[in-house]
């Protein structure tokens, strides 16, 4: 008899041979082993289900766990690369509207330095787009509306957007903090002027995505696991969040796509609503509480609804108290598939 590469598998041919009686003691055993390395609970075995039908959740972008030091230097450099290449854009548009109203001698240096920041630009957002090799896929669950999104955003912007791709669930309230309009409009027109660049990022690159139906889920699995697209879109969008917009009939769905699919699951507590409620149920059930975190906003009405042992509470500009000590939790966190 052939050996079974358990390895090349499906979670859902895993769990039929598991179960099934057909299979030797120690091949249904290595089955079981394989299952738990991949986030499913044993005890609910027989009635796991795939996150959706016809959609395998794609692998991470991860090598291996982070550390706190490591996501420290990673943050660090993340954040001295991004605001160098931010210089860059603003001062490129600047110079070149300037160029518009100067004459003589000062438009022709005005040109030189318009030339070398839009090269410098071009060059980062080529760069980047290639070069970040392991970023996190975070998934957030929030409660819809309210203010309580514009500090929820800051936190995000301030302590995780450095680490990885952020995704959630689009609603009205989903606050942007722009930067600037000549950064947006530069970002775009880079995106729009370098053809093989927008090939990559266009449609699947966009900071959006809309699922309607099951192709668009299968546009949605396919979108998250192209690493160079969804680089240049986290460059490309004014709040490094990718909003993604459901239908009633396949919001649930989608979650369930993104917690199979995410490396860090982080849980907004602010306030107890039925959907939050719904969604750490899917968490429980795919076998991932140990992979969530929980943050609350500052006097809330409920900073911990949920009982989680760790809540992190950040305040209206976004702030925490312990930043180390968040380090350390997101690294204890991140689940490699």
């Amino acid at each position: 008899m052939q050996p079974i590469d358990l390895e090349t598998k499906s979670t859902e041919q895993l769990r039929d041979i598991a179960l099934s009686p057909d299979y030797r003691d120690d091949v249904r055993r290595a089955a079981l082993e394989l299952l738990s390395t991949r986030g499913i609970r044993l005890d609910n075995l027989a009635d796991w289900r795939p996150p959706n039908l016809h959609v395998e959740a794609p692998p991470s972008f991860l090598h291996k766990p982070p550390t706190a030091e490591y996501l420290a230097r990673v943050w660090n450099v993340g954040r001295g690369l991004y605001y160098v290449w931010l210089t860059a854009c603003n001062t490129s548009i600047i110079t070149l509207i300037a160029i518009a109203f100067a004459n003589g001698q000062a438009q022709a240096k005005l040109a030189a330095i318009a030339e070398m920041t839009v090269f410098v630009s071009l060059l980062g957002f080529a760069f980047g787009g290639w070069l970040w090799s392991e970023p996190m896929r975070i998934l957030i669950l929030r409660p819809f509306g309210g203010r309580l999104n514009r500090p929820l955003v800051r936190f995000l912007q301030k302590h995780i957007r450095f680490y990885g791709h952020i995704y959630t669930l689009a609603d009205t309230t989903m606050s942007t903090n722009v930067p600037t309009v000549f950064l947006i409009l530069l970002r775009w027109s880079l995106m729009a002027s370098l053809g093989w660049l927008a090939a990559i990022a266009r449609p699947f690159g966009r900071p959006w995505q809309r699922v309607r139906d099951g192709e668009d889920l299968l546009l949605l699995e396919y979108a998250i696991g192209r690493r160079v697209a969804r680089n240049l879109s986290w460059l490309a969008s004014s709040d490094q969040i990718s909003k993604i917009s459901c239908t009633e009939e396949y919001w649930r769905d989608t979650v369930r796509l993104l917690i199979n699919s995410a490396d860090l699951i982080i849980i907004d507590g602010s306030r107890d609503k039925p959907g939050i409620r719904w969604e750490i149920s899917e968490i429980e059930f795919y076998g991932k509480p140990r992979h969530a975190l929980y943050v609350s906003k500052q006097r809330s009405e409920s900073s911990n609804p949920f009982g989680a042992s760790t809540v992190f509470e950040y305040d209206e500009r976004g702030e925490i108290p312990d930043l180390k000590r968040l380090r350390e939790s997101i690294a204890a966190a991140v689940n490699l598939r």
